[in-house]
């Protein structure tokens, strides 16, 4: 179920986003396990990882960007730069 604009920058269905919520910057602590969703816990947010971190609910804000990996040497490492500005984009 991985999206196709991500497929090239997962490892094995693994996909790797920022835990820094695009609202007011808060951690993305909480999994929602009946939407499986991102929840942030400040204002109830939610971002869906299957669909390219997509701002779904709750406050709203900019789609969460999500951080291409590979393997190297048997080691999930980070590929390239995100796909957008991690945290709050002021301005």
């Amino acid at each position: 179920k991985i999206p196709a604009d991500m497929a090239s920058d997962t490892v094995e269905s693994v996909m790797a986003y920022s835990p820094v919520c695009t609202h007011l910057g808060c951690m993305l602590s909480n999994w929602d396990t009946a939407t499986k969703q991102f929840l942030c816990p400040c204002h109830d947010a939610f971002f869906d990882p299957l669909k390219v971190g997509a701002n779904t609910g709750g406050a709203t804000s900019r789609t969460l960007p999500y951080i291409p990996v590979k393997a190297v040497n048997g080691q999930l490492v980070v590929a390239d730069k995100p796909s957008g500005y991690v945290g709050v984009k002021r301005g």
